[in-house]
C-alpha cells in the first residue's frame, strides 16, 4: 500500500510575470515529512513566478499557528493554493 493517495489533481494556466504560466496541483490523502519538503523546496523554486492573482500559503501545525504566506526558509506541514 502506497502512503501517497491522490484524491484530487488540477492543471491551471494563467499568464504570469515571466510570461505562460502552467500550474498543476495535486490534492493527496496522506504525506510524510520528507515528501512535504520536497513539495516546499519546489515551490520556493517557482513562488517568483506565480501570478499575482494566486496566493501560496503554508501550514504550520504547532503552537497552532496555522496557515501563513510561504516564505523560504520555513518549514510547512503542508500547502494551501488559493485565488486571491
Amino acid at each position: 500500500m502506497s502512503l501517497f493517495g491522490i484524491l484530487y489533481s488540477y492543471k491551471f494556466y494563467s499568464i504570469g510575470r515571466a510570461g505562460n504560466f502552467e500550474l498543476r496541483i495535486v490534492i493527496s490523502r496522506l504525506s510524510t515529512a520528507v515528501r512535504t519538503r520536497l513539495y516546499q523546496r519546489e515551490i520556493a523554486k517557482i513562488i517568483d513566478l506565480v501570478p499575482r492573482e494566486l496566493k501560496i500559503e503554508g501550514l504550520i501545525r504547532a503552537d497552532d499557528i496555522g496557515f501563513m504566506d510561504f516564505k523560504k526558509g520555513i518549514n510547512f506541514d503542508a500547502f494551501l493554493l488559493s485565488a486571491k
